[in-house]
């Protein structure tokens, strides 16, 4: 390799790359997107298989599946949705829940806006709780979150918490324009 440049350098005639060179890119956000439209066409289709597959050819971290919902509550839809999609995918779920900013703004933070922060936290994270037991029996690992802050300032700190997130799937509440301005995956939304 070192007498290759040096020969390059003085001048003399120009040789091809020596074999032990190979170049390669990496892949992009759309062939990305597109591997995740394939496994998920296979996975809706049944062809559980394919999906899988698809989706083992470069992973090295879990994949995850985000599911958004605005407010302290889980839609079912939506949680049956992705359940089925995660378990087809065998891809991890991260359910993420976001309230208005319960004092923002406010340092500290009010003892009563405290309590009433904990007790949404603590009700939506029961409500989350039977379908962690389902993930469970399906083996899927499932990771449940609750930011009070707005949509995007949520995803933006999950985005960069949590890695490999391939597809985002979000209840009918989500503001989807909001949604798709801060994320460069796919997103699902389930009316």
């Amino acid at each position: 390799m070192v007498r290759w440049l040096k020969d390059l350098l003085r001048g003399r005639k120009k040789q091809e790359k020596p074999a032990e060179v190979e170049v390669t890119r990496q892949s992009t956000r759309r062939a990305d997107y597109d591997r995740m439209m394939e496994a998920v066409t296979f996975a809706e289709a049944g062809l559980t298989d394919y999906a899988q597959e698809v989706m083992r050819r470069h992973s090295l971290e879990p994949r995850k599946i985000l599911v958004v919902e605005q407010g302290m509550s889980l839609t079912p839809a939506v949680m049956e949705y992705a359940l089925d999609l995660a378990e087809r995918l065998r891809s991890a779920l991260v359910i993420l829940n976001v309230a208005p900013a319960l004092g923002a703004g406010e340092e500290p933070l009010p003892l009563y806006k405290q309590h009433l922060r904990n007790s949404l936290a603590e009700r939506v994270r029961q409500a989350a709780q039977g379908y962690r037991q389902r993930a469970a029996t399906k083996g899927i690992a499932l990771q449940h979150l609750v930011k009070f802050s707005d949509l995007k300032t949520a995803l933006t700190e999950v985005n960069r918490e949590i890695r490999r997130i391939e597809l985002v799937i979000a209840s009918r509440e989500v503001k989807l324009e909001k949604l798709e301005a801060g994320l460069s995956m796919p997103v699902f939304q389930i009316t």
